[in-house]
């Protein structure tokens, strides 16, 4: 009886023990949240205002999304756009309207575009970590 207690008790230390140290799964959005520097390229059209073409850079941010393969890009004067973002690196957003990549771990690129009988309008994002 003595014995199968200290076997009972070693196996639940050692249980416990790796319980205990085991890390969680690594999050493959870490190596892209951060402060950007993004360089935005606009175009639109319309019959009120014609056509507008300007391009300026800004301080931005992306962060975790809400969902579990989201992330936030916030470019400080929008409000933050939600991404789906895939291990390859690509992203998706807007029912598709936004669509881009990660180049690499600290280079965004995304476009998007919208369209209406009457107008259009193309956001053309490029991103440079801190």
């Amino acid at each position: 009886m003595k014995n199968r207690m200290k076997t009972t008790v070693v196996i639940s230390l050692l249980f416990f023990s790796l319980v205990a140290c085991e890390k969680g799964p690594f999050d493959y959005r870490t190596k892209y949240v951060g402060t950007y520097d993004f360089v935005i390229h606009r175009e639109s059209g319309d019959p009120i205002n014609g056509h507008l073409d300007t391009t300026y850079t800004i301080d931005g941010r992306i962060d975790y999304g809400s969902a579990k393969h989201a992330i936030s890009i916030s470019l400080h004067e929008d409000a933050p756009l939600e991404f789906t973002l895939y291990e390859d690196g690509t992203i998706e957003g807007r029912n598709n309207v936004c669509k881009g990549e990660f180049e690499s771990s600290d280079k965004v690129h995304y476009s998007c575009y919208a369209a209406s009988p009457a107008s259009h309008s193309t956001t053309d994002v490029k991103g440079e970590k801190k």
